[in-house]
């Protein structure tokens, strides 16, 4: 794998920065009023909004280019799978593992709760939000608005299992 400095992606947004320092923030928000909505993604309770950073669409496509030329896609399926990534010392990262919380499994009318909701997430984040932010469209909500406030995990489940 090449460095990312030497990969056409990285140069390309090397000459975008460059074209980039005359962006004016309130200058970018008078021209498209819809901006916030063009440049912010939101799942459930997280919002991730790019629109007040020095950001257009074509930085987004810029980017989303550099992840597929540094092949970014197969090093995070690797690091969940568990394969020795981490070069300098030869062993599995693992990150996600330190991370999981540690407690029984809930288990719900005899279904694993837990497992059925890791498998969602990892469905939805394995399709969905790289396409989605890849084509700069909106993430969908859950089952309907009412439904994932009132019960999130039934709907993560019926969406997990209907998948």
């Amino acid at each position: 794998m090449k460095p990312l400095k030497h990969l056409p992606a990285w140069k390309a947004l090397e000459q975008h920065f460059k074209a980039m320092r005359s962006f004016d923030m309130r200058t970018a928000f008078h021209e498209d009023a819809r901006r916030f909505e063009h440049l912010s993604l939101r799942c459930g309770n997280l919002l991730l909004d790019y629109s007040k950073n020095r950001i257009t669409a074509d930085t987004m496509s810029q980017l989303m280019q550099l992840a597929r030329e540094s092949e970014l896609e197969a090093l995070r399926n690797a690091m969940f799978s568990g394969e020795r990534i981490n070069f300098t010392e030869n062993r599995a990262v693992l990150h996600t593992a330190l991370r999981a919380p540690v407690r029984p499994p809930r288990v719900v009318e005899g279904v694993d709760v837990d497992m059925c909701l890791r498998l969602h997430v990892s469905h939805v984040a394995n399709k969905d939000i790289i396409r989605m932010i890849a084509q700069s469209s909106r993430l969908p909500t859950v089952n309907s608005e009412v439904d994932s406030k009132r019960n999130p995990a039934r709907s993560c489940l019926w969406k997990a299992w209907k998948s």
